[in-house]
């Protein structure tokens, strides 16, 4: 018996996908890394940089994960396995269940604005 098919998977991204990818990355970092920069411009004002600057940047870090993880477990809690499921706007199906459609509302319109 003779193969005639190429019999490798075929589960490599095309180059627009891998340079959408790198974008998406690169905007990234360049996001945190403008947030961390806005933190230390200040640094001159304050006591003892070299200690408060690195605590306040390890202390931010702390609060928006804890932040993010609350949202989540929050999320998760209300919707279940349904989070996954809801791929448009999951934080808009917890606060719709939650607090009825004006709890909707105000998550959709949030995310509106901050855009």
């Amino acid at each position: 018996m003779r193969l005639t098919t190429n019999t490798a998977p075929d589960y490599a991204p095309s180059r627009v996908l891998l340079i959408q990818r790198a974008l998406v990355v690169g905007f990234s970092l360049v996001f945190t890394f403008s947030g961390t920069e806005g933190a230390l411009n200040t640094g001159g004002e304050v006591k003892t940089p070299t200690t408060t600057i690195p605590r306040a940047i390890i202390l931010a870090m702390i609060i928006v994960t804890s932040l993010y993880m609350g949202v989540q477990l929050a999320a998760q809690g209300i919707l279940g396995a349904e989070l996954a499921g809801d791929e448009r706007a999951p934080l808009a199906a917890a606060a719709g269940k939650a607090l009825g459609p004006a709890g909707r509302q105000l998550i959709l319109t949030g995310v509106l604005i901050s855009t």
